[in-house]
């Protein structure tokens, strides 16, 4: 009986504690219509999910505007986590947007090392260039977010409901 039990069950078991383990979430900033000009656009996105910060996605379409010598390569995302996690990138090094006025879109995404072991709470979002000039130097379109992608922690209950279960069936088939 012992063989039947490590064969079927003990593999069934890991199986479903696995499944349990990682589930891939995601929260969406939404960007359409925010404008950056120097230090001014700031507001506060609030994250449900619990979880691990694994990644950041991005979808952006972005009008640059040419004020007084700033370009859209100027342009800079920041995200702050109540936890003190901060990340800025910024369009000219991380996204090369070209310094010219005109229309861009940009799609990808970057690993995050280091961010928040559970991303839920409030975030800080500023929009804004690194030389505040006389007018808005970019402006977000309609579609355009940044994407927090999370990695669930799994509950201890569930890890719990599992051993119990593992511990019910050995002590049955044994």
């Amino acid at each position: 009986m012992k063989k039947i039990f490590t064969r079927a069950f003990v593999p069934m078991l890991l199986l479903t504690a696995g499944s349990y383990a990682h589930t891939a979430s995601a929260g969406i900033i939404d960007l359409s219509g925010k404008d950056s000009d120097g230090y001014s656009n700031t507001f506060i996105y609030n994250e449900s999910q619990t979880g691990s910060l694994d990644s950041i996605s991005f979808d952006l379409n972005i009008e640059h505007f040419n004020f007084g010598g700033s370009w859209g390569s100027d342009t800079r995302i920041s995200l702050t986590h109540e936890s003190g996690f901060d990340i800025e990138f910024e369009g000219g090094t991380d996204f090369g947007w070209g310094d010219g006025p005109g229309l861009y879109n940009f799609v990808g995404d970057f690993a995050i090392a280091g961010g928040p072991a559970n991303a839920s709470g409030v975030w800080t979002v500023s929009l804004r260039d690194i030389f505040d000039d006389q007018g808005v130097d970019s402006t977000f379109g309609a579609g355009s977010t940044v994407t927090l992608n999370i990695t669930d922690v799994p509950e201890p209950g569930i890890i719990g409901i599992l051993g119990l279960g593992l511990f019910a069936m050995r002590r049955r088939f044994t």
